[in-house]
């Protein structure tokens, strides 16, 4: 399970899965306020995708909101969990690379992004763009929560994978997770403009440790909002 796969996403989520790690269940405030200001009215933007839904902290949400939901993540062990815990979603619910293809024969009103597409390569996160543009209906949202910024205190951490992509961090935050790639305003831009996508919001999001009894630490990312 120590394998790191450049191209696609890191091989090391199932692990991290099987042990009961980052199993995050409640939404994400973020993730919340920013489709609850876009997508409206619901009926006009029903079919959400969430790419690395992971432990499906957001589904609740969407269920509330009576989307239709679909999720797609890496981990075969998180998904056929989430399959026992939303049997009502399990035809909704698939393992697969969402860099390579999204498995659904739909186009999609809305793609939500927690902390997934951040942990690619450059050139997955390139690819992954050109497979998402091609599976959004016009005018269609994009919301990437959580995009770490190069302004994080990790971002020179581990090893060099490419400019902007890092990996083997021995931080608590990063550690065992494979690729971390960290987002500057420029390269944002260059990356989804250069798929067609139009910026409509970017928020850059900075915490800073002031006191703590472990590593003093510098937690920066990027909130996203991008039209198709």
């Amino acid at each position: 399970m120590n394998e790191i796969n450049l191209n696609g996403f890191s091989k090391e989520w199932e692990n991290i899965y099987d042990q009961n790690i980052h199993m995050s269940i409640w939404p994400w405030s973020d993730v919340v306020s920013l489709v609850s200001k876009y997508c409206n009215p619901v009926e006009k933007y029903n079919n959400i995708l969430e790419i690395g839904c992971g432990a499906g902290a957001n589904i609740p949400f969407f269920i509330n909101r009576k989307n239709h939901f679909y999720g797609l993540d890496g981990s075969e062990i998180i998904i056929n969990q989430l399959k026992d815990k939303f049997p009502e979603l399990r035809q909704n619910l698939v393992a697969g690379d969402f860099t390579k293809s999204i498995p659904f024969d739909l186009k999609f009103d809305a793609v939500v992004d927690r902390g997934s597409l951040t942990h690619n390569s450059t050139a997955s996160i390139k690819e992954c763009l050109t497979v998402l543009k091609n599976k959004m209906s016009q005018k269609s949202f994009y919301f990437g929560v959580d995009l770490f910024s190069t302004e994080h205190s990790s971002f020179k951490l581990g090893e060099k994978v490419d400019e902007f992509t890092r990996k083997n961090i021995n931080t608590k935050q990063f550690k065992g997770v494979g690729n971390v790639h960290f987002f500057s305003k420029d390269h944002i831009y260059e990356l989804f403009e250069a798929k067609s996508f139009k910026i409509l919001e970017l928020e850059h999001v900075v915490k800073e440790s002031i006191q703590t009894s472990t590593e003093p630490y510098r937690h920066c990312v990027y909130n996203l909002v991008a039209q198709a």
